[in-house]
């Protein structure tokens, strides 16, 4: 059975470098970073330059220079019942001094099987002739199948033609009227490689999609003659068994079957909504039940999807258990309260509903039987701090930090600027550090705990201001400092934080310097009455580790 070749491309780039005939009598410190010891001798560097494939031959078995040969292709070929898009990239080097060449080999391909009606792709990893790496996946739809092979065309044309792969510039054009080369291989490429499928499937995915695995996705599911609602694209992050299409074939169906599912609602926002969240979906289903289900707004199930977000919702999708998701059961009257929660103005995310629910349930291990109170979003953020301080209390006892009084005036003394004034709260309370964390999306509510650690909220305009910066100082070799200082999200902070941060490291600095600052304590008192004062000790041998404040959720 003889290969067809529909499409190729081939680009090489020859590196030459040479070097100086002789050694330079001069400090061996200065002329380290441009030599190359062997055991052939030692090689001082006299500079590389890019030669032509007619000159190759000539330098070829020169031993006293450097060769290194990158060459990539791409082509698109048919046999039999396959159509096949492979992407090769090939390095040979040889070093001064010798007479061989280190040759290493990386192929991407994707092949549909027209007879079987799959779609086939990975990668063959090589050095010399060895294969180190191979992995090979079936319709691994929620894997960017194509789109890793188009970016790998653009990034490694673009690089042998201009000699560097760091001008990202060059690679991404909107509305220019000369696009780079490398933007018009790749895009021909993926056109051909679709207009091939075409032939053999009469079906032309949009070769120009900015989500290319969501449209082999939809070829596939047509090829195999099972039905899709226009929306189909985003169910190509759920891993579809191909025995279960073949049973149902509707995807939606098949969706509801897996997923345990019913109900006309259910079937209309999979079959019409763009961006569905697939977890929320099925979790809020199986918690609240159908009745109250039905009366959330279909919207909350809703969300701004990314190639991130799709990778993410696969995993976590695909690896669900649809058997037994909660182990745990509402009320009818607590089921009423969190819709009309969802439904609200200010909507709160099933995460943070979930952590709710979870920390009731954990307390009843505990024998306390807290009881869900809200009847809006603010007071669901009171309750949701209480709920932390109640269960931190039975499994740490309830944590206050210990400053004087006067030393907390200082600190929160506020900090008058031309446009913008800023009020440092010192975070004393284990309430004051879980509502830092809720309004910040970090996870700062674990500091309490940390005898040598101060954290500071500094907050504009004022002390209760959801604008701010969460600073950490911490006491380290006698003398204290500031670590870390972190937006929302744990992101970094724009300049004009700069000037009251260094104002507040002032006031730190002079308060230390001034015996102000005392070591620091903390007090925990336990359920059963009894408490106990930890004190911090300075190091003076070694430095902290400073673990970053992280992200309590994630920013998308």
């Amino acid at each position: 059975m003889s290969k067809i070749i529909v499409y190729e491309k081939s680009f090489q780039q020859n590196t030459l470098e040479s070097y100086k005939n002789f050694c330079p009598v001069m400090g061996e410190n200065m002329w380290r970073n441009a030599s190359r010891t062997k055991k052939y001798g030692k090689f001082y560097s006299d500079g590389t330059k890019k030669i032509d494939d007619s000159e190759v031959k000539k330098h070829y078995s020169d031993k006293t220079k450097g060769l290194q040969i990158v060459s990539f292709n791409v082509v698109i070929t048919e046999m039999g019942d396959k159509v096949t898009l492979k992407t090769t990239w090939v390095n040979r080097i040889r070093r001064v001094g010798s007479q061989f060449f280190s040759v290493r080999k990386h192929i991407r391909y994707v092949t549909y099987n027209h007879r079987t009606k799959n779609f086939y792709h990975g990668t063959i990893e090589k050095k010399l002739k060895k294969i180190t790496n191979k992995k090979i996946r079936c319709n691994s739809f929620y894997l960017p199948i194509l789109t890793e092979i188009r970016l790998s065309i653009r990034r490694n044309v673009h690089s042998i033609l201009v000699g560097s792969s760091d001008d990202w510039k060059d690679l991404i054009s909107f509305g220019t009227n000369t696009k780079p080369m490398a933007d018009d291989v790749a895009s021909e490429t993926i056109k051909v490689f679709a207009q091939t499928l075409y032939k053999k499937t009469n079906i032309l995915f949009n070769y120009e999609s900015n989500y290319l695995e969501g449209e082999l996705y939809k070829l596939y599911l047509e090829h195999n003659e099972v039905a899709y609602p226009d929306t189909v694209s985003q169910f190509s992050v759920i891993h579809t068994p191909k025995k279960d299409l073949r049973k149902y074939k509707n995807v939606v169906k098949w969706f509801m079957e897996y997923s345990n599912l019913k109900g006309r609602k259910v079937r209309t926002i999979l079959n019409t909504t763009k961006d569905i969240d697939f977890i929320t979906l099925t979790e809020v289903y199986h918690l609240m039940g159908v009745d109250y289900f039905n009366q959330i707004n279909e919207s909350y199930f809703t969300q701004n999807n990314s190639f991130v977000r799709y990778t993410y919702h696969s995993y976590q999708f695909n690896n669900y258990n649809f058997s037994s998701p909660f182990d745990f059961e509402v009320s009818n009257i607590d089921k009423k309260r969190i819709v009309k929660l969802i439904n609200g103005n200010n909507k709160a995310s099933w995460n943070l509903i979930k952590d709710h629910l979870s920390m009731i349930n954990k307390l009843k291990s505990y024998g306390d039987d807290f009881k869900m109170k809200f009847t809006n979003m603010k007071e669901f953020d009171d309750e949701h701090y209480n709920l932390s301080e109640l269960l931190e209390s039975y499994r740490n006892g309830t944590i206050t930090r210990i400053y004087e009084q006067e030393f907390i005036d200082e600190i929160e003394t506020p900090i008058m600027g031309l446009n913008i004034d800023y009020y440092p709260v010192l975070l004393v309370t284990m309430r004051q550090y879980n509502e830092e964390s809720q309004t910040q999306s970090n996870c700062v509510r674990t500091y309490i705990d940390k005898v040598k650690s101060i954290v500071i909220s500094l907050r504009e305009n004022h002390n209760e201001g959801k604008e701010r910066a969460t600073v950490e100082y911490i006491f380290s070799l006698k003398t204290i400092r500031r670590v870390q200082s972190r937006g929302r999200f744990n992101r970094d902070l724009t300049p004009e934080w700069d000037v009251p941060l260094e104002i507040l490291d002032n006031r730190i600095e002079i308060l230390f310097k001034n015996k102000k600052i005392v070591e620091p304590r903390i007090k925990k008192e336990f359920k059963n009455g009894k408490s106990v004062i930890i004190d911090g000790e300075y190091n003076t041998e070694t430095e902290d580790i400073i673990d970053f404040f992280g992200y309590d959720e994630l920013p998308f």
